[in-house]
């Protein structure tokens, strides 16, 4: 009989929908909160979660609409928030506010870059993809280690999310934008002796009622990789 090895449980949220996020607009660090739809997904976010999860630790990025997302979640298990820098968005800079048509007429070159390799880029006055990833990496090993046996929740922000799941994935960075991660939907992930095990990606059943606002409704979807994490 094999021997049984603890692992830690990984569920990666992305915060609920806002003004910015329905205008299709870059958000980074631009302070904004949630909008009604928002408010409502994180609710049924919230009862989802406490349907089929066990959390014991919550954490979440500094910007208030993670917070906001986090509330629901943390006062349905009983927990206080961790607030964790890691976890923020990437620092869009000149680009916030911006949507990526107008960041392409105003920062032709450095748009074309973004689309190409925006692994090895610095956005205009923000910050750098691969560093911000590399960080929130280092994070999830921290986790991975110190709650060993336990299901951690980690709300963030799309490309955090996007970025997590390369990492986990094995695919390269450059590739980001082809993870789908909806406002309000959550992936799980399990440590693995040689990295992590993908269980599910993208969940937004509990999005039905607000299949309008946020895309179209896509169930849970089980993997079984096993992925090394780099």
């Amino acid at each position: 009989m094999s021997e049984f090895k603890a692992v830690t449980r990984l569920i990666l949220v992305r915060h609920g929908r806002t003004a910015l996020n329905a205008a299709g607009r870059f958000r980074g660090h631009e302070d904004v909160r949630l909008d009604e739809v928002g408010r409502a997904q994180v609710e049924a976010l919230a009862r989802r979660l406490k349907m089929s999860f066990n959390i014991t630790q919550l954490l979440a990025s500094p910007l208030r609409r993670a917070l906001e997302t986090a509330d629901p979640t943390a006062k349905a298990f009983g927990l206080a928030t961790v607030v964790e820098p890691r976890l923020i968005d990437l620092d869009f800079g000149d680009w916030q506010g911006l949507t990526p048509e107008e960041a392409a007429v105003a920062y032709p070159r450095e748009y074309r870059d973004w689309e190409r390799i925006p692994e090895k880029m610095l956005l205009p006055g923000g910050g750098d993809l691969a560093g911000h990833i590399d960080s929130a990496v280092r994070l999830v090993r921290e986790l991975s280690a110190d709650y060993l046996g336990e299901t951690v929740g980690l709300v963030t922000h799309e490309v955090v999310c996007q970025g997590l799941t390369c990492a986990f994935l094995g695919v390269p960075l450059r590739r980001f934008r082809r993870i789908t991660h909806e406002p309000a939907a959550f992936s799980v992930f399990e440590t693995h002796p040689s990295g992590w095990t993908v269980l599910t990606l993208n969940d937004t059943c509990h999005l039905g009622p607000f299949a309008g606002q946020t895309g179209s409704v896509q169930c849970k979807s089980e993997r079984s990789a096993e992925t090394e994490v780099p």
